[in-house]
């Protein structure tokens, strides 16, 4: 690609090495990411599934990466601006998993895994019990209480559960092994779904933040000091509050970003980095 070597060598004189770091972020994606789109000349991704597009309506990049809608006249381009926006001021890595949750018509919801080696998982949840979706609860409550090693944490790793299918992505020759292996040295998969019900059932029934029922469930886990304080259980509450209220009001898939530094240790890994 030499107009990449111009183009850096451009920005370099510029003394803009914020630019430079975002262009190679896009380049990287661009070869990593197995659905892409030409915009402006320039291979960027596109994630899509089921005939639904999830990149960016202007850019083509994935909607965690679009800063704003842009003008009439960069419509379909994508500026040294967005790039160094959404690489440098929102903190996306090509380490971050993603969620996106979908209505289902036969049930209450489907999940979208696109985890950060490219495969991309379906998890479907049939009950019709939940206006809001169960699942949404418990990446809330994992996400705002810090739990590196609930639901989506070990998924991040490389845990499948048997509601998973995969649909995109090679599958790993050892992926049942990995899975069996990280999910039995995760601690927190049953705090999650010990606390993520409880904030479930408060958002549910429309009740006030319920810091005693939470401090409660842990209690029958462990021992130890509950680790949440009241800010934090307020957060995931208010937060899960919120996007109930917007999964209510409009069909349109949610999106939401699961953070990298949430990601449940796998015990070979850990074992091959001490030696």
């Amino acid at each position: 690609m030499p107009w990449a070597g111009v183009v850096l060598a451009t920005y370099a004189a510029r003394g803009s090495l914020p630019y430079i770091q975002g262009l190679l972020t896009v380049l990287i994606v661009a070869r990593w990411t197995k659905f892409r789109t030409v915009v402006a000349g320039v291979s960027l991704p596109k994630f899509s599934h089921g005939g639904r597009r999830f990149g960016g309506p202007s850019t083509g990049l994935p909607s965690l990466f679009r800063s704003h809608t842009p003008s009439t006249s960069t419509r379909g381009l994508v500026t040294a601006a967005e790039i160094h926006w959404c690489v440098c001021k929102r903190g996306v890595t090509l380490d971050d998993m993603h969620l996106t949750f979908q209505h289902d018509p036969r049930g209450e919801s489907l999940t979208l895994i696109r985890r950060a080696d490219g495969a991309v998982f379906k998890l479907t949840s049939y009950t019709r019990k939940w206006r809001v979706p169960h699942d949404l609860s418990h990446a809330v409550t994992e996400r705002e209480l810090g739990v590196a090693d609930g639901i989506f944490g070990v998924i991040a790793a490389g845990a499948v559960f048997s509601t998973m299918t995969q649909i995109e992505g090679k599958a790993r020759y050892d992926a049942k092994v990995r899975s069996d292996r990280i999910l039995k040295a995760a601690k927190g998969v049953g705090i999650s779904e010990a606390i993520a019900a409880v904030i479930h059932e408060a958002v549910e029934k429309r009740r006030p933040t319920p810091y005693a029922e939470v401090r409660e469930s842990w209690g029958v886990i462990s021992q130890d000091p509950c680790p949440y304080p009241n800010e934090h259980i307020d957060r995931a509450t208010t937060v899960l509050r919120e996007l109930g209220e917007q999964w209510a009001a409009s069909s349109e898939p949610l999106e939401f970003p699961w953070p990298a530094r949430l990601r449940a240790t796998d015990p070979k890994s850990a074992r091959v980095r001490a030696r």
